[in-house]
């Protein structure tokens, strides 16, 4: 076969060096070019073909085929040589580590890309920034941004991001998940998620392999969120906020210090210290203070420090201080006042204003189900029947009534 030439920049003080392949027919010269570039190396793996570059820099260092190093200091590209591929490349930059193939990295400095020889992780990159790592990471890519890191991560990205990182661990995978912008925000174990800007968020789940029904979260903006144990849940431009524990297609959106545990497509919206435990389909807006706990299907709409609990199907609107406890099927609609509100009873609608409730026009109520049938009967003050005999209120104490007349 015909003699190969290797050129390599070799410095005036004897530092450089290049490591002939043993065995092989490759005619390796050394070139001294009377240039100022010390200890630069390369070394050819036994039974592969080298076909590397170092142009340029200092402390630079080749063990892999069709790998190259320009500029720079301090990069090294050690390879794997019982990898038949490693088709690595380092551009500029300085304090760079390359250790896998198809792998590449350009400018930035203090980067590093390593990899596992028994696992198919290849096609890494990393473009500008600082301090940034991918490591066993599969087609992954990080652009800009500082002292970030992939871990265990395929078709997984970080951009503009600054002390983040997706890692997983236990045999999970961080694959197809996104970072883009935010400080110090994470994504560990758990797949095809997203992180949006922001600061301290993170989205995890604390089991050990993969477990495909703990993925497709997002977090966008806001800070200090997090999203664990759940699944096809958001959090966006919220702060402090939490949707933890078996929790999935659950949202927090515009909210501060709210959490959504344990509940199925359910939802805090413009809210404040609110939150949904164990209720499926339910839903808090622009309140404050307030909870839904164990009441699926349930809903509170513009009421502070008000609350629904054992029961489903309820709503409050309004008010302060409401409360529908074992009450399903209720609705409260209560005034503004600092005062205690409360459900009067399952399938009910209790309206509970201080200076009355009117009913305007022309109005039409019939009550086909329930009639005292004595004076004794329960009842709450206030409370009105009618059939086609009588009328019927309650005192507080018994039922009086009055007969209906004709004209």
């Amino acid at each position: 076969m015909p003699d190969y030439n290797v050129y390599l920049l070799a410095s005036i003080d004897g530092n450089s060096r290049l490591t002939q392949v043993p065995g092989s027919q490759l005619n390796f010269q050394i070139k001294e070019q009377g240039l100022n570039f010390a200890q630069n190396s390369l070394f050819g793996p036994t039974g592969i073909t080298t076909g590397a570059i170092l142009i340029g820099g200092s402390n630079n260092k080749l063990a892999a085929k069709d790998s190259a190093i320009i500029a720079g200091n301090g990069n090294i590209i050690t390879g794997l040589l019982a990898t038949p591929i490693s088709n690595t490349f380092i551009l500029g930059g300085g304090n760079n580590l390359n250790q896998h193939s198809n792998s590449a990295i350009v400018a930035g400095g203090g980067n590093r890309l390593l990899g596992d020889s028994t696992t198919e992780y290849s096609s890494n990159f990393i473009l500008g920034g600082q301090v940034n790592s991918i490591i066993k990471g599969s087609r992954s890519v990080m652009t800009a941004g500082s002292n970030s890191c992939v871990c265990n991560g395929f078709y997984t990205s970080l951009n503009n991001s600054y002390i983040s990182c997706a890692v997983a661990f236990d045999g999970a995978s961080v694959g197809y998940s996104t970072l883009i912008g935010g400080v110090a925000s994470s994504i560990v174990n758990n797949q095809y998620s997203t992180l949006i800007n922001g600061a301290l968020n993170n989205i995890y789940h604390s089991g050990s392999g993969f477990d495909t029904s703990r993925d497709l979260n997002s977090i966008s903006f806001g800070s200090n969120n997090c999203i664990c144990s759940s699944s096809k849940s958001s959090i966006i431009g919220s702060n402090n906020s939490r949707i933890v524990g078996n929790t999935i297609s659950s949202n927090i959106l515009n909210s501060t210090s709210s959490c959504v545990s344990g509940a199925y497509h359910s939802m805090v919206i413009n809210s404040e210290n609110s939150n949904i435990f164990g209720s499926d389909k339910s839903a808090l807006f622009s309140s404050t203070g307030s909870y839904i706990c164990s009441a699926p299907s349930s809903l509170i709409i513009k009421s502070n420090f008000s609350s629904i609990s054992g029961a489903s199907n309820s709503i409050i609107i309004g008010g302060r201080r409401s409360n529908i406890l074992n009450h399903s099927g209720a609705m409260l609609l209560s005034d503004s006042e600092d005062r205690s509100h409360f459900s009067s009873g399952p399938n009910t609608l209790t309206l509970d204003f201080i200076s009355g409730t009117y009913i305007k026009n022309r109005a039409i109520i019939q009550n086909d189900s329930y009639v005292p049938s004595t004076y004794t009967a329960f009842g709450v003050s206030g409370q009105l029947a009618f059939d086609n005999n009588y009328f019927y209120r309650h005192n507080g104490s018994n039922w009086t009534r009055t007969a209906m007349s004709t004209w």
